[in-house]
């Protein structure tokens, strides 16, 4: 986990929200295929973490003045009352950037809601293999321009 890529919302000294950026080849996380092996067995364990490696660290070109939204995350306790929101809104004030992007499955219409409020906008969808395993069957692009 790249932490210098996190921006965190805090309540009392309590992580409730986090958003991550990505502005170079390094995505905001990997995946740990040795703790995925300890918990599922070894085989079971490196072919899910392979399955999610291709997704999750995959190099994103970007340009100069462009960033991707790696993750956004709100704790349970606090989802539904503006975070996520306000991470975004903080975001997109405060860097430079002329361009964010991002993906999200077809089966989260709450976080696509959520971006297209703020402005975003689909310019692509990808069909994913192994679409029952995984639980969705597309990843939906999203772009957000300064004007």
């Amino acid at each position: 986990m790249l932490l210098q890529n996190y921006l965190v919302a805090t309540i009392d000294n309590e992580v409730v929200a986090f958003i991550a950026l990505v502005t170079d080849d390094k995505r905001a996380f990997n995946i740990p295929l040795k703790d995925f092996q300890k918990h599922f067995g070894f085989f079971r364990g490196y072919m899910f973490g392979i399955a999610l490696s291709n997704d999750f660290e995959k190099t994103i070109p970007l340009d100069s003045d462009s960033a991707y939204i790696d993750i956004l995350g709100v704790s349970k306790k606090y989802q539904r009352q503006g975070l996520a929101s306000k991470l975004i809104e903080y975001v997109i004030k405060k860097y430079k950037y002329k361009t964010l992007t991002l993906n999200v499955t077809n089966v989260n219409s709450s976080a696509i809601s959520l971006y297209k409020k703020h402005g975003f906008q689909e310019y692509s969808r990808e069909k994913v293999k192994f679409a029952k395993q995984k639980g969705f069957s597309e990843y939906i692009y999203l772009k957000y321009s300064k004007n």
